[in-house]
């Protein structure tokens, strides 16, 4: 079976046609056939795999659960460190600020305590030579 090639006047001509031709439109059902289709190929098990293959929206959701669990488990472990005073001493600023005593001002200076604990805690997990 030998290929024909176009030659270069009627590979110019087909362009040429191509280009002042008007575009066609799709067919108005195709979208949709294509969207159900690939979710049904997405919805199928892939051969040689054990876990079943989930839909792209089902997807998104359990990637925004791992995210939001794992933003949750790190404000938790940023509280709930277990580290007394003095374990891992951090410089005391030389005056202080006298903040008004409400709800805010005691949760903020939990948050700043604990967070200069554990980047302490960090700083000196890193810097530790085996």
């Amino acid at each position: 079976m030998t290929k024909e090639y176009l030659s270069d006047e009627e590979l110019q001509r087909l362009i040429d046609e191509a280009e002042s031709a008007p575009l066609l439109a799709a067919p108005s059902y195709l979208k949709t056939e294509i969207l159900y289709k690939t979710d049904r190929i997405m919805a199928q098990p892939v051969p040689g795999s054990y876990a079943p293959t989930l839909p792209p929206s089902w997807r998104f959701v359990f990637y925004s659960l791992k995210v939001g669990i794992a933003s949750a488990a790190a404000v938790l472990m940023l509280l709930c460190i277990p580290m007394g005073p003095g374990e891992y001493p951090l410089s005391r600023p030389k005056f202080r600020v006298e903040a008004k005593d409400n709800v805010f001002s005691g949760i903020t200076s939990l948050v700043d305590r604990k967070s200069n604990e554990f980047c302490g805690y960090l700083s000196e997990l890193t810097n530790r030579r085996y």
